[in-house]
C-alpha cells in the first residue's frame, strides 16, 4: 500500500507539474506574440504620422541650384535664396512647377535638357538644371536650295544667305559636296568658298 501511495503521489506531482509548465509556456508565447504585434502597430503608426507630415518649400531652407553639363560631365553648384515662385509648394507642386519651367526654358536656351528635383527635405532643397553644350551647333552650312547655292546658320537652322550661284554650273565633285552639305566654322570661311565658286 505504501508503494501505491508513493506512485500516486509522484503521478499527481508529475501531472500538476506538466499542466503548470504547459500553461506557463502558453502564457509566455501568447504574451510575446501580443507584444510583437503591439510593437509593429506602434511602428506603423509612427511611420504613418511621419508620412502625413507634408514638407513645403520655406524661406529658411538651404537652396542649392546645380548646373550639370552632359558634354563635360561637370556639376557647378550655386547657393542662394529660394525663388519666390517656389515658396509654399509641396513636392508634387514643385515637380509640376519645374515641368512648366522646363517648357519655357527650352524655348529660350538651346543647350537646355531639363530640371530635376535632386533633394527635398525640411531644411534643404536641391534643383538640378541639365544642359548639353554640345547640342549647340555653330557655324554655317553651304547646301543646295532650288538649284542654287544657299547658306544656313547652324545655330538657328534658318537660311542666312541665298546666292545666285547655280549648282549645275559647278564641277560634279563640287556639286556632290554641296548637296551633302559643306560645314564651315565662320562667316569668313563661307565668303572664301563663295569667292572660289564665282571666280
Amino acid at each position: 500500500m505504501k508503494k501505491r501511495y508513493i506512485i500516486c503521489l509522484f503521478s499527481m506531482v508529475f501531472v500538476f507539474s506538466s499542466v503548470y509548465y504547459i500553461s506557463y509556456r502558453y502564457s509566455l508565447d501568447h504574451f510575446r506574440a501580443k507584444e510583437a504585434t503591439e510593437g509593429e502597430t506602434k511602428e506603423m503608426q509612427y511611420v504613418a504620422a511621419e508620412a502625413n507630415k507634408e514638407i513645403i518649400v520655406k524661406e529658411g531652407m538651404q537652396y542649392i541650384h546645380e548646373i550639370y553639363d552632359l558634354d563635360t560631365n561637370n556639376i557647378a553648384e550655386e547657393s542662394g535664396k529660394i525663388p519666390i515662385a517656389m515658396l509654399g509648394l509641396n513636392r508634387e507642386a514643385l515637380i509640376r512647377y519645374l515641368d512648366e519651367l522646363s517648357v519655357q526654358t527650352e524655348k529660350e536656351d538651346s543647350t537646355f535638357i531639363g530640371y530635376d528635383l535632386m533633394s527635398f527635405s525640411e531644411d534643404r532643397l536641391v534643383i538640378r538644371k541639365t544642359i548639353d553644350t554640345d547640342r549647340v551647333k555653330t557655324g554655317y552650312t553651304l547646301t543646295e536650295r532650288d538649284g542654287k547655292l544657299a547658306v544656313y546658320d547652324n545655330a538657328t537652322g534658318e537660311m542666312y544667305l541665298e546666292t545666285e550661284i547655280e549648282i549645275s554650273k559647278l564641277p560634279k565633285e563640287e556639286q556632290e559636296k554641296i548637296r551633302a552639305g559643306i560645314e564651315t566654322e565662320s562667316i569668313d570661311e563661307v565668303y572664301n568658298y563663295l569667292e572660289s565658286y564665282t571666280s
